[in-house]
């Protein structure tokens, strides 16, 4: 019997039997319900996706398994979605009732599917029909984030040549729980490449499907590149660590300005901004001005937007030393999960002088700070990465209560082009 690899097939060409395997399962909900099926062959894990009506959705569970081999005949070839396609192909299949699904014995049909995309292939993912992106990376860091409006998400940090981030919405946010750590390996499928801040976002969507430390053999290649990095993100500078007590002693005398410490932060300094405003033209300070309704405004430039950039000054403490340390942009948006820009904007924390509720749920965590200082003796965090270690019980770390008569009056901001920028 005549058979075609999946590659090879055409939208609108006559049906010729196909030996496949069932990757997955999948509905897709919305104005345009459908049960979908991922097949592969043995021609180096080729790939195309089939649809079913929904309402047929009954009688393909009873005759298709996932992981199941067939030989599939009596199939329609049509156009691949031009929105959001599972894979690069032309083509896709519809299957109805007259489709023949014969159980296959076929031990060299694989039993997985990927398409991994680099780094550098995400920006195109951003545009037109926006093929869905499988991703691999080591993950940085693991946690949940509950949205103002009440959603529970998962969010993994995932590294790779560069930082990108996955969302599982809350029907995929079982796919990881928390005993996946930093440092596993972190296979995803099927998610939807967006952007925020400049850092790529890869979002969830029906089809997704999540890998912890994958053990294929075909993906050993991306294991193996991916462990050459792993000791940079697990133990930064582990062989290096000091207490603060050394550390402080050293600064007059620093031949090494970076040093790596295992602390806490003991205290935010609320009297002090947690973040600063910068221009979206020149990267200067914008200043605000408050009338009947308050701006921040350029001291150069009419036609900008502000960018919000952490600056938190914080005490950190360790068993028997504290100190004053600063925190940049960059480390508490790994640190917090979340950009500047958009806990102002979105989650409404606009007051400079009101730390965010999950800025202060930092305090007390024990930490491993990559630190540097600089040559007026401050102290910079570089890195701030949670830990696992018994609370002590020699400090108090007990979140200090913001005077009130202090804080600033809370103004609502929006983010807006323009001569102004409005609050």
């Amino acid at each position: 019997m005549q058979h075609i690899r999946l590659s090879e097939i055409k939208k609108q060409q006559r049906p010729i039997p196909l030996q496949i395997r069932v990757i997955k399962r999948w509905i897709l909900t919305g104005t345009r319900q459908e049960i979908c099926y991922l097949f592969v062959d043995k021609h180096q894990g080729d790939g195309i996706e089939v649809t079913a009506d929904i309402d047929q959705k009954d009688y393909f569970e009873s005759i298709i398994e996932v992981q199941s081999c067939y030989t599939v005949s009596k199939y329609v070839v049509i156009g691949n979605r031009s929105f959001m396609p599972v894979l690069k192909h032309e083509a896709s299949l519809k299957i109805g009732k007259k489709a023949i699904f014969e159980p296959l014995l076929a031990d060299d049909i694989p039993d997985h599917f990927f398409q991994f995309a680099s780094y550098d292939e995400l920006d195109n993912r951003m545009t037109l029909p926006k093929q869905l992106t499988d991703f691999i990376g080591i993950v940085e860091k693991n946690y949940q984030w509950t949205t103002n409006t009440g959603k529970t998400l998962r969010k993994i940090n995932l590294k790779d040549i560069r930082l990108v981030q996955i969302t599982l919405w809350p029907d995929k946010r079982h796919l990881v729980g928390d005993n996946v750590v930093r440092g596993d390996i972190l296979a995803v499928t099927s998610t939807m490449v967006t952007e925020y801040d400049a850092l790529k976002q890869l979002e969830s969507t029906y089809s997704t499907e999540i890998f912890v430390n994958p053990t294929f053999t075909d993906v050993q290649e991306h294991v193996c590149r991916l462990k050459e990095i792993i000791s940079d993100i697990i133990e930064p500078a582990a062989e290096n660590i000091i207490t603060l007590h050394d550390l402080l002693d050293n600064i007059p005398t620093a031949g090494k300005p970076k040093f790596t410490c295992i602390a806490r932060i003991k205290e935010i300094q609320a009297y002090r901004s947690w973040f600063y405003v910068q221009c979206s033209i020149c990267n200067t300070k914008m200043y605000l001005e408050i009338g009947d309704t308050s701006y921040y405004v350029c001291k150069d430039h009419e036609d900008m937007t502000p960018k919000f950039m952490y600056c938190m000054n914080a005490i950190i403490v360790d068993e028997i030393a504290t100190t004053n340390a600063v925190f940049f942009n960059d480390v508490m948006t790994d640190l917090l999960g979340v950009t500047c820009d958009d806990m102002v904007n979105l989650h409404g924390h606009d007051d400079p002088k009101i730390p965010p509720p999950h800025m202060l749920s930092k305090i007390g965590v024990p930490m491993m700070f990559n630190l540097a200082i600089k040559p007026d003796r401050s102290i910079i965090v570089n890195k701030a990465t949670e830990i696992s270690m018994p609370t002590p019980t020699t400090t108090n770390l007990t979140p200090q209560t913001p005077d009130p008569k202090s804080l600033a009056i809370k103004r609502q901001m929006a983010k807006k082009t323009g001569k102004y920028t409005k609050l």
